[in-house]
C-alpha cells in the first residue's frame, strides 16, 4: 500500500513539473512568435527592394510598352 502511495505521489510531482515545463515552453513560443513578427515588419522594405531588383527589367519593359501604346493612341487622336 505504501508503494502505491509513493508511486501516486511521484506521478503527481511529475505532472506538476510537466505542467510548469509546458507553461514555460508556451510562453517562450509566444515570445519567439512575437519576435518573428517584429522582424518581418522591419524586413518588409528589404523584401520589396529585393523584388524590384529581381524584376526591374520586366517593369521597365511593361512601363515602356504602356507608354508606347499611349503614344500611339495620342497620335491617332
Amino acid at each position: 500500500m505504501e508503494k502505491i502511495r509513493e508511486a501516486i505521489q511521484d506521478i503527481k510531482e511529475s505532472q506538476i513539473r510537466m505542467e510548469s515545463d509546458l507553461s514555460y515552453h508556451i510562453k517562450r513560443t509566444d515570445l519567439l512568435e512575437h519576435q518573428i513578427q517584429e522582424q518581418r515588419k522591419v524586413m518588409a522594405p528589404l523584401y520589396v527592394l529585393d523584388w524590384f531588383k529581381n524584376n526591374y527589367k520586366f517593369l521597365i519593359f511593361l512601363t515602356s510598352f504602356v507608354a508606347g501604346i499611349i503614344l500611339i493612341i495620342n497620335k491617332k487622336i
